[in-house]
């Protein structure tokens, strides 16, 4: 993956750009999906739970660290059933708003 190799390169604003770009996924223009259906949004369908929660968690390790809660936020709203591992969730926790239950 582009992403992978972005995240890699430390180039950690790009790779979040355009996995938002990829998925359709825009900040304040996120919209819920019932049951985690990605049929209403095809470039989410696209990527598994387990590469984004890495990405999140990635991120959450990174010098950027700060793009890890926005973004998964907002995948959960589209992508409900998204889990992090624990190290991960406590992360973002202690950042505030990632929308509760990871």
């Amino acid at each position: 993956h582009l992403i992978r190799c972005l995240l890699n390169a430390a180039q950690t604003q790009r790779a979040v750009s355009l996995l938002r770009a990829m998925t359709g996924i825009h900040g304040s223009k996120v919209s819920p999906s019932p049951s985690g259906d990605t049929r209403g949004n095809p470039g989410l369908g696209a990527f598994d739970e387990g590469f984004l929660a890495d990405v999140i968690a990635t991120l959450a390790a990174s010098n950027d660290c700060a793009l890890a809660p926005a973004l998964f936020g907002d995948l959960r709203v589209v992508k409900p059933k998204l889990r992090l591992d624990g190290v991960t969730a406590r992360k973002l926790m202690g950042w505030g708003d990632t929308r509760k239950n990871m």
